[in-house]
């Protein structure tokens, strides 16, 4: 805990509530191309494929607005023999308030395989984290950097402060899948973390639970072969609750998709598939009702490798056919 003057105190109190205020909105970072990024979503797609895969994950939130949301994503995983199950970790660092508040997560996960019957698999996932929060003071402005002219003219008066928070987080989830469906449910933030920088407000992080299920239906038609992917994602966090309805078209190398968050955003994405590399992009279009005047969008790039491998015969590996994108 870090100790401060009473001045300096409420002062850095109500700069902080002002940034988090607007970080509130969506507790956790949140991703339009949740299945580019599984690891995100659900411990339990660790392994999935039996081969290494490599993600990477940018979204640009909100781009309308001066101070938005910048979230950045790496994940690598792999099915291991050994120890019957996936082996993972996921690091992400999340940036708000034009940098002001940021947010660095560092995670490893394990998802244990079971194969129920020659149709059925479920994998239960076990995640364990460390963040850290931390507020740049040079990015604050304060009220004696104003004067009567536009812009800032002066240095602040005020002490500066080494502001960081810390902590462990834990998440855990399962998949049930077979060659054409699959549906998982995940909780993270299991501990409800404390997430203050400073001072002695009870500002524990809820718990997120996510609900998501899809199917993969090959099409045959004159143009050839093609695969539908409709999907459900729902998700709760303390008092905000997101439902997303959405559907993928695989047709050669290129894949299509479009969304709708409820009361939230028309979400439109594209892709494409070249070998064992997959590139992604989708463009969001808020239409929910957040107390800003002006259209607000948001752009998202996700890009995956898969490693190349040689799988054992010791072990048969089924793979949930969730979309890549």
């Amino acid at each position: 805990m870090i100790n401060i003057s009473p001045i300096n105190k409420k002062t850095a109190s109500f700069l902080f509530f002002l940034v988090t205020s607007f970080a509130a909105i969506c507790q956790d970072a949140n991703f339009s191309q949740f299945y580019a990024n599984p690891l995100y979503l659900n411990p339990a797609f660790a392994g999935n494929n039996y081969c290494p895969k490599m993600n990477l994950n940018f979204k640009n939130q909100w781009t309308g607005l001066d101070g938005g949301y910048s979230t950045y994503s790496i994940s690598y995983d792999k099915f291991e023999e050994s120890v019957a199950g996936g082996i993972g970790a996921l690091i992400t660092h999340d940036k708000s308030g034009a940098g002001s508040l940021s947010t660095t997560t560092i995670n490893l996960i394990y998802a244990y395989t079971l194969n129920i019957n020659k149709n059925l698999s479920f994998k239960a996932g076990f995640q364990f984290g460390y963040f850290q929060n931390s507020i740049d003071w040079d990015n604050l402005k304060f009220a004696d950097m104003y004067t009567t002219t536009p812009g800032i003219s002066n240095a602040t008066t005020e002490s500066k402060i080494a502001a960081t928070g810390k902590g462990i987080d834990i998440a855990a989830g399962g998949i049930f899948y077979n060659e054409f469906f699959f549906g998982g449910v995940s909780v993270h933030h299991l501990t409800e973390p404390e997430q203050y920088i400073f001072g002695d407000n009870d500002s524990k992080l809820n718990r997120k639970y996510s609900i998501h299920a899809g199917a993969k239906i090959n099409v045959a038609n004159s143009l050839g072969e093609l695969t539908i992917s409709p999907n459900l994602l729902i998700q709760k966090q303390g008092n905000f609750t997101q439902y997303n309805f959405g559907c993928y078209l695989d047709k050669g190398p290129f894949v299509i998709g479009a969304w709708y968050r409820w009361n939230d955003a028309l979400i439109g994405s594209l892709g494409l598939i070249h070998n064992n590399f997959r590139i992604g992009y989708s463009f969001d279009y808020s239409i929910g009702k957040i107390g800003f005047n002006k259209p607000l969008v948001s752009h998202e790039i996700s890009v995956s490798h898969k490693f190349k491998c040689k799988s054992k015969k010791t072990r048969k590996h089924r793979i949930a056919q969730c979309p890549e994108f």
